[in-house]
């Protein structure tokens, strides 16, 4: 079964969507994958819907500290260490990803 998963951070200001396949990735490898990075999820809820959070976040941080699009983000992927190649192979499939856009305007001179 595909779940499809959409996320906006921020009220919309940088966005992702995944796909988990469950047929292909296991609970139990859906697991070792947020163990591995020993990120702090909620072992109470769905294994799927937590992994899913944690990628489409680290997705967004790709995005925003790389300046990059979807297939930037997928090279990244690829490139880190821990992460399976976001493609489908592994049941997981980064499908939109926007970062947040950070303006030099926006930048404001608290003190000097």
């Amino acid at each position: 079964m595909i779940r499809t998963y959409k996320y906006a951070y921020d009220f919309g200001s940088a966005y992702a969507t995944l796909e988990i396949d469950t047929d292909v990735l296991s609970k139990d490898d859906a697991t070792q994958l947020l163990n591995f990075f020993a990120w702090d999820w909620d072992n109470e809820n769905d294994v799927y819907d937590e992994l899913a959070k944690k990628y489409a976040l680290s997705a967004i941080k790709f995005a925003t500290h790389n300046s990059h699009n979807l297939i930037g983000v997928l090279s990244d992927f690829k490139e880190a260490e821990g992460y399976p190649e976001l493609n489908g192979v592994y049941g997981i499939k980064l499908i939109y990803v926007e970062g947040l856009e950070i303006e030099e305007s926006e930048l404001e001179l608290l003190e000097r």
